[in-house]
């Protein structure tokens, strides 16, 4: 039989998983044809925004949208909110304002450094604006020619129409560059959500926890806008913080081009969505979208501007959504900036009906002398970058520990932050049987079991699994899916070959799959590989290879347990697979039996979260103790667990969940023998 099977698994390999250009092949076959690999999404690719008939339909996705933003920022669970520890000095008096230095710990021994702009003359509380800069050479100093625009113009008029104003750095600028650079960029990083979009979009987040501490601010109003890198942050702030009560992002909400730098590509964020949703996020507050003819945001009064007013339609508030389409290249004019102060004025300030209100002549400062650090050491505790990514890998991990459920009560908690994070990291779903089409490539038979070749694949997804389907004479009882790191084949040899023989023995219906890029396909990582070629920020835009496999598996797991006579599933990974399919776990059936080989995973530092474990909040989102905590009660035996693994919290889970019994835990590999009288037990 395993001659037989090898032989013809290359032959199915090539019908189920390329799409030929045979004009005999079938229509069937085509569609079948496994699309991932050769379609890798990128920043550059032209993205459509969803139509949303229904303000309910919205506000669904728009939950899940905010849910997914605050994950792929590290923000679920979210850090703590420690002291801010700010301090302001150094004032300067000018005509209608003054400007102070300002700093305060987004972190401890991590800083937010800019400048305060405060009305002089006018009596508070004032509303509040504050002010991330773009990827400029000066970053908040940035005073360039028109049409490039001035940073501290428009934080000198903010502040004299009655604003304070808080311009500061983005993470590795000016003050900012004192303790680090502009990238954080690192496989391990992205295991635990520390990314520098997530230390920016913390850093804005502390931001208005400052500014709402200011004695002159009013905390209900307060504004942000930022143009390019600063348009980002303004839309990313915004977007999750319901404190933003009017926003500006200028030139940078894209249907084109979603942002070009490391700081505005958090890995997962723009998996299944785009800039356009996520500007749609500040629906129904007031919002001006800004764009030029000279960029990417060139089609916005046809494109991005109607896509987003639509949503404000669905509240109506279509009144509270506008576009300034000006002729020029990417910045931030003064035709703009003036539209934003008259804009700031109607729905910050209620003053005026909107339109631009003219900015008078500025005087700018010398860099030196608005820099915080300038002529002053940093403190002690400053943080640089390898102290700052140890803070905040160690506070994700105690809070995993802490998170993890002890007790029934724990387990609301729970689900509300790893669990939650864990389902985003995860991009992954169990489809309806339905929903998933099985494509017969020919059958045969080796002595009484009926070996029959398919390809399954969800409908409308582009994905494609080669699989073997194992049917025993009378089949009866639960199916099994087994699972090969090396795919189908191994069904076939060793202590795999022997299970898949005890269990059509016993009766059961066996499925085995080679899962994203193994087996068979393994030889497919080529062709996305080559897609791969030219396009950043892979995991920004597309699920990782582990996700895929854990997709596949819960494909195969809805097919299975719709064949006719199947009563349940069982899934069974073997050596590395065994963490895939616990990974899966929380999205199987309800009952379904698990059997993970853990393969001697040694702990949360093991260098397989760096290769076939890999995908970006993982470890953020407590990785294999956060899947078996939400797999319980389903029953799961778990084997080959290398000696200073801890199973505690796998033990406690289940306890939590009132299915202690349910998990089973053994130190040694555990063979076919071991592994039947456990599926075979009630």
């Amino acid at each position: 039989m395993e001659h037989w099977l090898k032989g013809l698994l290359a032959v199915s390999a090539a019908l189920a998983c390329v799409a030929l250009p045979s004009t005999s092949q079938p229509a069937e076959e085509k569609k079948m044809a496994d699309q991932r690999p050769s379609h890798v999404r990128h920043l550059n690719e032209r993205m459509v925004m969803p139509k949303y008939e229904a303000r309910a339909a919205w506000e669904k996705r728009a939950a899940w949208l905010r849910a997914h933003i605050r994950v792929s920022c590290g923000l679920v669970p979210e850090p703590e909110k420690t002291p801010l520890r700010g301090e302001v000095f150094g004032k300067v008096e000018r005509d209608g304002y003054s400007i102070e230095k300002a700093y305060f710990e987004s972190r401890p021994g991590f800083y937010v450094c800019g400048n305060l702009y405060r009305p002089l003359g006018k009596k508070g509380p004032f509303p509040a604006v504050a002010c991330p800069h773009g990827h400029w050479k000066d970053g908040r100093f940035g005073n360039e020619p028109e049409p490039a625009g001035s940073v501290p113009a428009r934080c000198i008029t903010l502040a004299r129409i009655g604003c304070v104003v808080f311009s500061y750095d983005m993470v590795g600028y000016n003050d900012s560059a004192k303790q680090i650079g502009h990238s954080v960029a690192d496989g391990k990083n992205e295991l635990w959500g520390l990314s520098l979009m997530a230390l920016q979009t913390w850093n804005s987040v502390r931001v208005l926890d400052w500014l709402q501490s200011l004695p002159d601010v009013d905390p209900e109003r307060i504004a942000v806008t930022g143009c390019s890198g600063g348009g980002t942050q303004t839309f990313m702030i915004m977007s999750i913080d319901p404190r933003v009560k009017v926003a500006a992002p200028v030139n940078m909400i894209s249907c084109t081009m979603q942002g070009g730098c490391e700081c505005e590509n958090a890995p997962l964020l723009r998996i299944e969505t785009n800039n356009m949703e996520i500007g749609a996020l500040m629906a129904p507050r007031p919002l001006l979208l800004c764009s030029v003819s000279g960029d990417w945001t060139k089609e916005t009064p046809k494109v991005e501007y109607p896509a987003i007013a639509s949503i404000f339609e669905l509240y109506g508030a279509a009144d509270r959504v506008t576009n300034v389409h000006l002729t020029g290249p990417h910045g931030y004019p003064k035709g703009h900036r003036e539209a934003v102060y008259g804009f700031f004025r109607k729905w910050l300030m209620g003053a005026g009906d909107g339109s631009p209100f003219p900015e008078p002549p500025f005087q700018v400062e010398k860099k030196e002398d608005l820099l915080v650090w300038a002529g002053r050491e940093l403190p002690k505790e400053a943080k640089k970058r390898d102290t700052l990514e140890a803070y905040v890998i160690a506070e994700s991990r105690r809070q995993r520990d802490e998170l993890l459920p002890k007790k029934p009560e724990d387990r609301k908690r729970f689900g509300e932050t790893l669990g939650l994070a864990y389902r985003h990291a995860i991009l992954a779903e169990l489809p309806h049987g339905a929903d998933v089409e099985a494509q017969p490539l020919g059958s045969e038979k080796e002595g009484e079991v009926e070996m029959t070749r398919l390809a399954l694949g969800r409908k409308g997804k582009g994905d494609c699994i080669p699989a073997v389907l194992y049917r025993p004479p009378r089949p009866k009882g639960p199916a099994c899916l087994l699972i090969h790191p090396e795919g189908r084949a191994m069904a076939e040899e060793g202590e795999m070959g022997k299970l898949l023989g005890a269990l059509t023995e016993a009766g059961n219906l066996v499925l085995s799959i080679d899962a994203y890029l193994t087996g068979e396909r393994a030889t497919l990582k080529a062709v996305r590989d080559e897609a791969m070629k030219g396009k950043k920020f892979f995991s920004a835009y597309n699920r990782t290879d582990l996700v895929e496999r854990v997709q596949d598996i819960l494909t195969a797991l809805a097919w299975l347990g719709g064949q006719k006579g199947v009563t349940g599933v069982s899934l069974v990974g073997v050596a590395q697979a065994g963490a895939w399919c616990l990974l899966a776990a929380p999205f199987a059936p309800e009952g379904t039996k698990v059997v993970a080989d853990l393969a001697q995973l040694s702990g949360d530092d093991d260098s397989r979260w760096l290769h076939d474990l890999f995908t970006p909040c993982i470890l953020k989102a407590g990785g294999l103790w956060t899947a078996a905590a939400l797999a319980a009660p389903r029953p799961v035996f778990i084997h080959d667990v290398a000696e200073g693994f801890d199973t505690a919290p796998f033990r406690a889970a289940y306890r939590a969940a009132g299915a202690p019994e349910a998990l089973r835990i053994e130190k040694r590999e555990c063979g076919p023998a071991a592994i039947m009288r456990w599926l075979a037990a009630e």
